[in-house]
């Protein structure tokens, strides 16, 4: 990634740009599905199933429940700053041992590939856990990816979202941002791009942020040949 092509997220003209794009193509239009071109996916715990002790890296952080662990560590200067980007790192690779992948991943990456959809990939994860991911996968799936040792503010800043869809050439409304947390929801709503979320039994209050919900990765595939409407969120409809 070259630095000098990051486009900074929260000026006016960011703004009113997405907003524009977003009134120009609504979620609740019947042909919003037809008009998309680019997937762009968290990782953890939505391509995989949830496998780093994040409980366990605070705890030996000393980081609260509270606070963001990447923006704390990120404050922190020299030899403390290292030492805790190592414990990072090494709780990260006890959870790559665990890494598996959510039921629909692998037809649903098959059918973007046939009928030539771009793919991303923006993750708070290391590049080493991207690259276990791709090696477990057995390709490289992603058209760009990004991980948080890429020049760009980790989410839920925008910045890496709108330099895919500068690389890309598309405008918002012709993405969706697939997710499962909050951070996920707040990237592509600040991107402008349609917003989803894979369901699970922890984020119901994120479902209703997101403009679509699905239960399996591969109900993407319905979502892009039959429609938003049937996995529009409560709030969206």
């Amino acid at each position: 990634s070259d630095p000098s092509q990051r486009l900074r997220a929260g000026t006016y003209s960011d703004h009113l740009r997405t907003y524009m794009f977003r009134m120009a193509t609504s979620v609740s239009s019947p042909s919003s599905h037809k008009a998309i071109k680019g997937i762009i996916f968290d990782m953890d715990g939505t391509l995989t199933l949830p496998c780093i002790d994040f409980a366990l890296m605070r705890r030996r952080l000393g980081i609260s429940e509270k606070q963001d662990i990447l923006e704390v560590v990120s404050s922190y200067e020299g030899e403390k700053q290292k030492e805790a980007y190592r414990i990072i790192d090494e709780v990260e690779r006890e959870g790559r041992d665990r890494l598996k992948f959510h039921d629909g991943l692998e037809p649903m990456f098959n059918f973007l590939k046939q009928k030539s959809y771009k793919t991303g990939l923006v993750t708070r994860n290391s590049e080493g856990s991207l690259n276990d991911f791709i090696q477990k996968y057995g390709s490289n799936p992603f058209d760009i990816k990004i991980s948080r040792d890429d020049p760009f503010p980790h989410k839920p800043h925008a910045d890496s979202t709108l330099h895919i869809l500068k690389k890309w050439s598309l405008q918002p409304s012709e993405v969706i941002f697939v997710g499962d947390s909050l951070d996920d929801v707040k990237v592509g709503k600040a991107a402008g791009t349609f917003t989803c979320v894979l369901k699970n039994d922890k984020n119901g209050d994120v479902q209703k942020e997101a403009d679509l919900n699905i239960d399996k990765l591969d109900h993407l595939i319905k979502v892009l040949e039959d429609g938003f409407e049937p996995f529009l969120s409560k709030q969206s409809q």
